[in-house]
């Protein structure tokens, strides 16, 4: 049996996917599922509205840009250590 956290990572490509295809007002839920090649009802057991998955996107990149931004900072204050 595929994890509840596998099936939302499979959904947020799905739909990022579709994000970076089409813009966000022609995009239903049915187009996301039809992507997955799912049911409407299998989706809705893990989302229940296109918005919620762009949020769970969004807040993935967030994190992600939070991430890079400390990686470079961990790099830029070792380079200074160098330096002196």
């Amino acid at each position: 049996m595929i994890k509840k956290k596998e099936r939302l990572n499979q959904i947020k490509e799905a739909a990022d996917s579709l994000f970076a295809q089409m813009p966000y007002t022609e995009i239903a839920i049915t187009t996301i599922t039809d992507k997955l090649i799912w049911s409407r009802a299998n989706l809705y057991k893990y989302v229940t509205t296109k918005e919620e998955i762009f949020l769970k996107i969004s807040a993935m990149l967030t994190l992600s840009a939070d991430e890079a931004y400390k990686l470079q900072l961990n790099a830029l204050m070792f380079a200074a250590t160098k330096i002196r």
